[in-house]
């Protein structure tokens, strides 16, 4: 959490030793997947998180107590799924978030199972489900108050507040919760949204919101990621749409934009 992450896979693997020496436990090896598992989303090595889930999957079914945390391990495989951009892969991993609930139904199990759905639904374009996805995963998460195999609903609010052209109600967002992080000391946590936080943390940057939490949460992305990961959230971007992107960090309203971009200000 606190964004050490040369330090994370190896403490995280002696923990699991230890666990092993002592008989194992079942909460304790839950968290040291948890830390091996939002390691590998931070350095974007997503078939890798596939690749740990299949190996440790015999070991979740075999236990109740794993079983009533399988959500969580849900969520993060239906995540990097989509990271990849498998996205019927990733329904089918949403569609066995309910089995869970038949060992457990606390708050936890359904924030995830909306998380997924919301992030699912993101990717589809379907911002309005999409949207009461997330906010009812934020909400969850207000009561709750911990993110263990899970990640931040208000990130994903601010992601999809970006996509639809609603810069000023992302910079809200994106305030509040890089506010919260920042008291807590915790840049781990946006980092284990993965990549696809980068236009964000850009935008936030540019638009001097934490600008220098973010600039260090960016700087652990460079440090640990490949040099053209940083550029991976751009493909699918035009050249006129990065612009009107840059435009929109500056501040520019969507008429400004439209006539500084020869373009329809529907268009923007």
């Amino acid at each position: 959490y606190r964004g050490r992450l040369a330090l994370v896979r190896e403490s995280a693997l002696r923990a699991r030793q230890i666990s092993r020496n002592l008989g194992r436990f079942a909460y304790l090896d839950m968290l040291i997947d948890h830390t091996l598992l939002f390691d590998l989303l931070a350095r974007a090595a997503y078939s890798e998180v596939e690749q740990y889930l299949k190996e440790v999957w015999p070991r979740l079914e075999r236990i109740d107590t794993y079983r009533a945390l399988q959500s969580g391990y849900y969520y993060v495989w239906g995540r990097a799924l989509l990271m990849q951009n498998r996205l019927e892969e990733a329904r089918q991993i949403y569609a066995r978030t309910e089995v869970p609930f038949q060992y457990y139904s606390g708050d936890e199990a359904y924030e995830r199972a909306a998380l997924l759905a919301g992030y699912i639904a993101l990717h589809e374009q379907r911002y309005a489900a999409a949207e009461e996805q997330l906010c009812r995963a934020a909400e969850w998460q207000r009561l709750t108050r911990h993110t263990v195999l899970s990640t931040d609903a208000r990130l994903g609010l601010a992601r999809l507040d970006l996509e639809r052209n609603r810069p000023h109600e992302a910079l809200d967002r994106l305030r509040v919760a890089l506010t919260d992080w920042k008291r807590r000391n915790m840049p781990g946590v946006i980092l284990q949204e993965g990549r696809g936080i980068i236009p964000l943390l850009e935008f936030a940057i540019a638009q001097k919101i934490q600008d220098q939490f973010a600039s260090r949460i960016l700087a652990l992305f460079r440090a640990e990621q490949p040099a053209n990961a940083l550029s991976t959230h751009l493909i699918k971007l035009t050249p006129r749409e990065r612009e009107v992107l840059r435009l929109i960090a500056q501040g520019l309203t969507n008429r400004d934009i439209a006539a500084q971009s020869v373009i329809a200000p529907g268009t923007v």
